[in-house]
């Protein structure tokens, strides 16, 4: 046969399939036995060996073989093909392309014989494991896709498959149970893992955790677009996720316990929360402070100026002697004249402190708050008010001129007697008598004293 005749038949087999493969037959004029060549009584005098065992003769031709052969290639690789397909054969290697197993399987994606009713045997991959060949997985030819593994027949991606997770039989369950779930080829615990909580890749941000499956926030804290805060504690978020302490009072303005205080002034939450201001103080710029004009004593504000147990100091207690604390030093009510009855309260007027109370002296009467001697004031002489006429003295509360009056002559209770009167405030003898022993004698006709006192 020609060489140009070869090509010829191998162009018209591309083009028309089965018709031209019967041609082609004709011309070689071979036979072989149903379903095998007889290689030895059907020789083309071709670069190849090949039977048509559909036709049960010999075609020859050089590259290209018809639908349903089987094509023995030992010299150079060829074509083998069925009617859906072809791939190329390699050196002294044999392609099956039975024409019963279309339904299985083609020449470019051979599967297994197992699933075809009318194979026997899959020559073409008897040396292939199907359980974790990654080219030939669960049949000759079924490759796994990019990313994922051969194992136990099937393909599988190790990085997300629980059953298979990093590795083939690595079950995700034998660890965590139902909630096992394969995330980058690691098994995790989706109930409770933080970074794939629910599902892979689902982190719990914001303060939240993991709990069955589901971000939450801690006991205690609430969500506030998408952070965990404490209602309670938090001057940003106080009570309710819109309350602001410090824009509703201020740099001062705090949480407690779900109400915002301020620390500068509240004695019930001085300069923190729950800090309460006792023993008398009150908040002052956040520190719980006395009062002006007391003193911390032990934790309790004491006036050092009236406290009398702690009298000028803290500690200095008042004595029974002066037991009361004025002005810081400690005094007795009862005889103090700057502090009579009460602290601050001065006898004046002459008056002194007697039983707690501001009096004047014995023999004195208290006149508009000054003590006066009724006796001999001329101011008041015998009673308050009373006011002797100009030159007149007092005496034993009555008004006495003491140039003329006899019973206080020159003074009170200078009595003029022995017969003497009052002149110019002298007791003296009337005119024509003279003081004899004190009594006034007339010594022209007093025969005791005549010429002279005898």
């Amino acid at each position: 046969m020609s060489r140009g005749l070869q090509l010829l038949l191998i162009l018209l087999t591309l083009l028309f399939g089965g018709w031209a493969n019967e041609a082609y037959a004709q011309v070689c004029q071979g036979s072989c036995n149903a379903n095998q060549c007889q290689t030895s009584t059907c020789n083309c005098n071709c670069y190849t060996y090949e039977c048509n065992c559909y036709t049960y003769s010999c075609n020859c031709y050089w590259y290209i073989c018809g639908c349903g052969w089987a094509c023995y290639c030992y010299w150079t690789p060829i074509y083998c093909c069925d009617c859906w397909g072809c791939w190329v054969c390699g050196w002294y290697v044999t392609c099956y392309c039975y024409m019963y197993c279309w339904s299985c399987y083609t020449c470019s994606t051979c599967r297994a014989c197992s699933t075809c009713t009318a194979c026997s045997t899959c020559p073409v991959c008897t040396n292939t494991n199907f359980t974790n060949d990654n080219n030939n997985c669960g049949g000759c030819g079924k490759r796994c896709a990019s990313g994922t593994n051969c194992c136990n027949s099937s393909c599988r991606n190790y990085q997300t498959d629980s059953a298979n997770c990093g590795s083939c039989g690595n079950n995700c369950a034998n660890s965590f149970g139902s909630n096992g779930i394969c995330c980058g080829g690691g098994c995790k615990n989706k109930s409770n893992d933080n970074n794939n909580c629910g599902s892979c890749g689902n982190k719990c941000t914001g303060g939240k955790s993991c709990v069955n499956g589901s971000c939450v926030c801690p006991s205690g804290q609430t969500d506030c677009a998408g952070v965990c805060r404490n209602l309670q504690t938090d001057r940003n978020y106080c009570g309710s996720c819109s309350t602001n302490c410090v824009s509703t009072i201020g740099s001062s303005g705090y949480c407690c316990s779900g109400s915002c205080k301020n620390f500068n002034t509240d004695s019930a939450n001085c300069g923190g929360c729950g800090n309460v201001c006792t023993g008398g103080k009150f908040c002052s710029n956040g520190t719980c402070v006395c009062p002006a004009g007391q003193t911390d004593c032990g934790g309790v504000c004491k006036n050092l100026q009236t406290d009398a147990s702690n009298c000028g100091a803290c500690g200095k207690v008042c004595s029974s002697s002066a037991p009361t604390c004025c002005s810081g030093s400690c005094r007795n009510l009862q005889t103090d004249n700057n502090n009579c009855g009460s602290c601050g309260k001065v006898c004046t007027g002459g008056k002194f402190c007697s039983a707690g109370n501001c009096v004047c002296p014995a023999g004195q009467t208290d006149c508009g708050g000054v003590c006066r001697n009724l006796s001999n004031d001329v101011s008041n002489c015998g009673a308050c008010g009373k006011v002797c006429p100009g030159g007149n003295a007092c005496c034993s509360g009555t008004c006495a001129n003491l140039q003329s009056d006899a019973s206080n002559c020159g003074s009170c209770g200078t009595v003029c007697t022995g017969g003497k009167t009052c002149q110019s405030g002298t007791c003296k003898c009337p005119t024509g008598q003279t003081d004899c022993a004190g009594i006034c004698k007339n010594l022209q006709n007093d025969p005791a004293n005549c010429g002279a006192c005898s």
